[in-house]
């Protein structure tokens, strides 16, 4: 069974085309309907990737950027999925998404001048800041490196030559690579002020009306928008009551602390960095 936030729904698993060592040891397989990528149970960190990386996609669904088609898909138990690391995938609720023909992002700039809806990169700023995702691009203190990769430019908006921007891979936010709880989204977290995945690439092509329409939408993030998120969350996720409310809680603060604070960061950041005018 599969269930699907906008109705691409496999049913049936056919077989692995290839694995890779990544954090999760995301599998690229055949289903009935296509191709897709998935993180199962049994990934080498844990079923709390599994929590991040639907959170992360549906809110930025919700903030309407570009995503795959994702899907929640019941692994099996006759199902034989080798993930990356050497491990198999456990029966149970898995995240997928559909595989498009694309290429990831190389962090050049000539690229993002034929991507057709580059006016979302402030909303994938704004997302990631509001989900703590180092893991496109960490904040200009930390010094991990961006991950370009994290971008996809799929072909398959129609328009030849053109690329359309993809938000992918939220396994690493909400604190990274730890298991979830109450202590790791505590009050530090909700009034973070660094941004997050603001590539320098990117300034260029923020302005004004499609930052304030990205915080528009934070202010409207509320009790009810992430219950019917969170609901869709599987219990074989580790996910429980008290820590779902708890998340649902620390989103609602941090969007509303963010929406007082980001606008003008991100404008500046616009102008130091794009050096335009707006």
């Amino acid at each position: 069974m599969a269930n699907s936030a906008n109705g691409w729904c496999p049913t049936e698993y056919i077989f692995t085309l290839r694995s890779t060592d990544s954090s999760t040891g995301v599998a690229r397989i055949r289903t009935d309907v296509g191709e897709a990528f998935i993180k199962a149970l049994g990934n080498p960190v844990g079923p709390h990737a599994l929590v991040r990386e639907f959170l992360g996609t549906a809110l930025a669904e919700w903030m309407s950027l570009r995503t795959f088609d994702y899907a929640i898909f019941e692994v099996g138990g006759t199902d034989r999925i080798r993930l990356g690391h050497a491990r198999d995938a456990r029966p149970g609720p898995a995240f997928v998404a559909r595989a498009e023909k694309g290429i990831s992002w190389f962090g050049d700039d000539r690229s993002l001048e034929s991507v057709v809806n580059i006016e979302q990169v402030a909303g994938i700023i704004v997302l990631d800041t509001l989900i703590l995702n180092w893991d496109r691009c960490p904040p200009i203190d930390d010094n991990r490196r961006p991950n370009y990769g994290n971008i996809f430019l799929s072909l398959e908006g129609g328009i030849a030559g053109q690329f359309e921007m993809v938000t992918i891979d939220h396994t690493h936010c909400l604190g990274g690579g730890q298991e979830l709880s109450r202590r790791l989204l505590g009050i530090e977290a909700v009034k973070d002020d660094r941004i997050f995945g603001a590539f320098p690439q990117f300034a260029r092509y923020v302005k004004k009306e499609t930052v304030r329409e990205a915080v528009s939408k934070l202010r409207s993030l509320n009790d009810g928008v992430l219950t019917r998120i969170l609901d869709h969350i599987p219990r074989q996720w580790s996910v429980s009551d008290s820590l779902r409310d708890h998340i649902r809680s620390f989103l609602v603060q941090r969007a509303a602390y963010l929406a007082d604070n980001i606008e003008g960061k991100l404008i500046h950041f616009a102008g130091v960095q794009g050096k335009i005018e707006l």
